[in-house]
């Protein structure tokens, strides 16, 4: 067995200077690989890289697990002594890396996408695409700043490009909507608060409280626009998101995180039988995938479906994951006893790795 090797020794076998790290712009400014545009072709054939870099691969495995990311940084640069191998390792291992370091700025992400854009075997929309996604979830002072982004990526995207297959094209053109969809859902989310503030102020000042506090709540909103307009444009940003949203209606994947604003839009509209028929057909798509099922449940539970409705959704998740927590509530709504349910409880208790059953 091979004895394992750790980070000070596997550091200290590439030098000391590359083990050291200063700021974090001198670590970006380390991380871009060495590599020359001849070596593009030599990248789609070489497939030795995880051979001789495993045990740097393994501890940069153990540093992500365990969210120790300014030591998965020093691993990321020894491994960028490889070059153009490393594009794809780089790419989705230093952008988590970058996301949860102390020290992370949105400057140095900037820089990040800048330098992986560069890397052959990397297609640049995808990284684009990433930053924007950054831009919406993670800066949400930067949401037009996104929307920008994404107008970029939606027109290179429909350009001819030698290295994208059918299949790539079409994958980025339904992220690009997706994203699309969760912008639109930010800037509803924007517009509610202003709403609500509004009403807020309006409600103040029906019951005769201080100017000074209306004039505290009033400077939260755009007080040039008035109700209605907030209303219209709360609703047209709504629109936008579902219809962009959308896009993923019937293609395969995990789009947890997307499934979400699509129900949370469509409730606050009212619109529950879409909602309804939209999470059953994800759920049907996606049955190995707990939330599926739970979003469905906690749909239905909200929506105030009878108890047989809540018991079938469970039963499946269950099925699939007999230590989930909501198998208290499922035997709950069994209302029984018998060997079932007894069945239901041990099988709890196993997964959970409780120790012997009292």
């Amino acid at each position: 067995m091979e004895e394992e090797m750790s980070e000070e020794t596997l550091m200290s076998e590439r030098g000391e200077g590359e083990a050291e790290v200063g700021s974090l712009d001198e670590t970006l400014t380390r991380m871009r690989p060495r590599y020359s545009t001849t070596d593009i072709d030599q990248f789609r054939t070489k497939s030795n890289f995880y051979v001789r870099q495993k045990p740097l691969i393994m501890l940069l495995r153990e540093t992500l697990i365990n969210h120790r990311w300014e030591e998965a940084a020093r691993v990321l640069i020894n491994i960028c002594s490889e070059g153009k191998e490393c594009a794809n390792v780089l790419f989705h291992c230093g952008l988590q890396t970058l996301y949860n370091h102390p020290h992370t700025t949105p400057q140095n992400i900037e820089t990040f996408k800048n330098i992986v854009e560069e890397l052959p075997g990397v297609l640049s929309e995808h990284v684009r695409l990433e930053y924007c996604f950054y831009l919406i979830t993670r800066s949400t002072d930067r949401l037009h700043d996104a929307h920008r982004a994404l107008k970029v990526v939606a027109r290179k995207g429909r350009g001819h490009r030698y290295d994208r297959n059918k299949e790539q094209k079409g994958q980025v053109e339904i992220l690009t909507k997706a994203y699309s969809g969760v912008l639109e859902y930010s800037f509803w989310l924007e517009q509610r608060d202003k709403l609500e503030n509004y009403e807020m102020g309006e409600s103040e000042e029906r019951i005769g409280q201080s100017q000074a506090m209306n004039r505290s709540l009033m400077s939260m909103f755009d007080t040039s626009m008035s109700r209605e307009n907030l209303k219209d444009a709360m609703d047209s940003h709504a629109e936008r998101a579902l219809r962009n949203l959308d896009v993923l209606t019937g293609v395969e994947g995990v789009w947890d995180n997307f499934v979400q604003i699509r129900s949370s839009l469509l409730q606050s509209y009212g619109r529950v039988l879409e909602c309804r028929q939209m999470l059953t057909e994800y759920r049907d798509m996606n049955s190995k995938n707990p939330n599926s099922h739970v979003y469905l449940y906690e749909f239905l539970k909200t929506s105030g479906a009878p108890e047989d409705e809540l018991r079938d959704v469970l039963k499946q998740l269950i099925d699939n994951v007999p230590s989930h927590p909501l198998t208290l509530q499922y035997v709950t709504l069994l209302n029984t006893t018998d060997h079932t349910t007894l069945t239901v409880l041990f099988e709890f208790i196993d997964f959970h790795g409780n120790g012997p059953t009292q």
